[in-house]
């Protein structure tokens, strides 16, 4: 990476970068502070703009499942994000249902602003009604701390091939280290 020189004697507001490692570059180019400025300006607005609709900016998170969808749990539903193990740097989130009332307690147990990184998971299904391409079966979902690691997968990984998560079930399920967004009890 680059590194600025200030001991050369330029005019105030002038910088020479040496070593900025982009191609066509090389040692003391000299650069206006303002240049420098709108390069990183231009660079941030580019990585805002890039993906697919599913990052983290100008996308609304996706909309709760209702009672009538396969996806929704009956004791409750968590939103949850891949932010703790994103791999393609597009945030991802997906709407987890639990059936459980011992499994649905113990994830919100781990509802606590410090706790972040929580095993979310349970038995992949392949649906293309879901906005993820698949969903989690509510009559197996569990969160925890600790899982075993040969579960241990990651949402961008599932919904890249939902069929091949759903069709190697070894263990019964799948764990994705999220981030609890939002929990919502069901309605009794």
């Amino acid at each position: 990476m680059g590194c600025i020189n200030m001991a050369h004697d330029e005019p105030a507001g002038t910088e020479i970068v040496e070593n900025v490692g982009l191609a066509g570059y090389g040692s003391g180019v000299l650069m206006d502070g303002r240049v420098l400025m709108s390069i990183a300006l231009g660079v941030m607005c580019l990585t805002l703009s890039c993906g697919d609709g599913r990052g983290t900016n100008s996308h609304e998170s996706p909309a709760m499942p209702g009672p009538s969808d396969p996806a929704f749990g009956k004791v409750g539903n968590v939103l949850v994000s891949d932010m703790p193990a994103n791999k393609d740097a597009i945030l991802d989130e997906i709407w987890i249902g639990f059936n459980g009332p011992a499994e649905w307690a113990q994830l919100v147990a781990f509802d606590n602003p410090h706790r972040k990184g929580v095993f979310v998971g349970g038995r992949v299904v392949v649906d293309a009604t879901q906005p993820a391409g698949f969903r989690f079966d509510p009559d197996t979902t569990g969160a925890g701390e600790v899982v075993v690691p040969e579960t241990v997968t990651t949402l961008d990984s599932i919904r890249g091939d939902p069929t091949a998560f759903a069709d190697n079930q070894r263990f019964g399920r799948w764990n994705v280290r999220a981030e609890l967004i939002r929990i919502v009890p069901a309605v009794q």
